[in-house]
């Protein structure tokens, strides 16, 4: 197998690789935008939740007479809805940053593979070539020696004067 081959096998196999790469950024990128729709899901299912709660709380509120430890006892409630909410914001931020960060990693590798299959169709085109060449070399000794030969027979024919054939 001459260097080309060779080579070419290598280009193979790294576009092979770049290919597994690509799918494997794919799947990373589906799994991080799955996770950015469930983030997103619960911020808004807890969002919706919460005004719930609020409501509620103010309205048991207003429905009796409270004391100024109740008040403060529901503003820490309130709070803390706001802060559970907070943090569920961050999952979410988190989330399209780990998407974000996906989509650049599946944009690199479709990039890589982009070049080795180019790099793979240069290495092909240059083994055609090569082969053509091979070819047409071994037509032209062919072509040779046939001309050799039939020089030959001539000269045969010519000294014998038609010879036994």
């Amino acid at each position: 197998m001459s260097m080309l081959h060779e080579l070419l096998r290598l280009k193979e196999h790294r576009e092979n690789k770049a290919e597994m790469a690509v799918s494997g950024c794919r799947m990373a990128l589906a799994e991080a935008v799955q996770q950015e729709e469930t983030a997103r899901g619960s911020l808004v299912e807890y969002r919706h939740w919460s005004v719930e709660q609020e409501r509620g709380m103010y309205a048991a509120v207003c429905r009796r007479v409270v004391r100024a430890r109740d008040l403060e006892w529901l503003r820490e409630d309130v709070l803390m809805l706001r802060v559970k909410e907070r943090d569920l914001e961050d999952v979410l931020h988190q989330r399209e940053k780990q998407r974000d960060e996906a989509d650049h990693r599946l944009q690199d590798a479709r990039e890589v593979h982009r070049l080795a299959s180019r790099v793979k169709e240069k290495f092909i085109q240059l083994v055609e070539v090569q082969s053509e060449e091979i070819r047409l070399e071994s037509e032209r000794k062919e072509d040779v020696e046939m001309e050799d030969l039939y020089a030959v027979r001539k000269e045969r024919e010519d000294w014998g004067g038609g010879g036994d054939d």
